[in-house]
């Protein structure tokens, strides 16, 4: 009884942002929106946690395939094992011109990202509130994220790089036009809260 589903603030956030067009995030990011590009989140897993290394190589053998993407990767929280996973997307980017690494695109450059992305391939619970909003398709990997709502733009997928591959590639032209997924409401989340309190 004393439990209520108003939604997630967050999307009353993204109800009033002005986020970038393609143009400025290629000022911000050095990425051209524009074209076919993914944008990766991946947080070290926390159930066998002593596979993440495993898994970074698997992401990393995949996206080396994936060169008909551009790939902006942005860097993993500071759980453990998350020093492995960032070596080893810096020494991707490195070596294959077609992915980019950042530390932060801080909220509106990120937001904007998801936006204009053709996909997000990780484990954040950003592909799972946020990039239901636009909506953007998402690949999911792993169980980080496992128990949270599945949404129709969201595809589980393990973190084996032939799988991972398929999915990218089997996903690749989704489109949602006049598609709403309003699960986590629909911009009045704090009102709702307000008038109840």
């Amino acid at each position: 009884d004393n439990v209520y589903n108003f939604g997630h603030l967050s999307i009353d956030n993204l109800e009033r942002l002005n986020l970038l067009s393609t143009d400025e995030l290629k000022i911000k990011t050095g990425v051209d929106f524009a074209l076919p590009t993914i944008l990766c989140t991946f947080h070290p897993e926390t159930v066998n946690y002593e596979s993440n290394a495993l898994y970074a190589q698997e992401i990393c053998d995949a996206f080396s395939e994936l060169n008909e993407f551009q790939i902006l990767i942005t860097m993993p929280n500071s759980d453990t094992g998350s020093a492995i996973i960032r070596n080893s997307f810096e020494t991707l980017a490195k070596s294959n011109n077609h992915i980019f690494t950042t530390e932060n695109l801080g909220t509106i450059g990120y937001l904007s990202a998801m936006k204009h992305c053709k996909m997000m391939v990780g484990n954040t619970s950003s592909g799972f509130v946020e990039a239901s909003y636009f909506p953007t398709t998402v690949i999911n990997l792993g169980e980080r994220q496992t128990g949270r709502i599945i949404t129709p733009n969201i595809f589980n997928t393990p973190i084996l790089k032939q799988q991972i591959i398929e999915a990218v590639r089997i996903n690749a032209n989704n489109t949602y036009e006049n598609t709403k997924i309003q699960i986590y409401g629909s911009g009045n989340t704090a009102e709702l809260i307000c008038n109840e309190v």
